[in-house]
């Protein structure tokens, strides 16, 4: 119910700040309540376009990063 109730709110308020809190909620109680994946890390990102080349990296293989990797050419 807590879940729903917060998914229901998420939907329609679109204050960034707030949508980030009640996904947070969210996050925590499938975390606590279910069994789930988080497929992700807290603070890592990785993004590349068209000016990187041999970037062949799934986002959970960021450790992967290494001098191979160069500007496109």
């Amino acid at each position: 119910d807590e879940y729903d109730a917060l998914f229901a709110e998420f939907m329609s308020n679109f204050d960034t700040a707030r949508r980030r809190e009640i996904m947070q909620q969210m996050q925590q109680i499938l975390i606590d309540d279910a069994v789930a994946i988080i497929d992700g890390y807290w603070s890592s990102s990785f993004a590349y376009n068209n000016t990187v080349g041999e970037a062949h990296i799934h986002t959970a293989d960021y450790y992967w990063l290494t001098n191979e990797i160069k500007p496109a050419g």
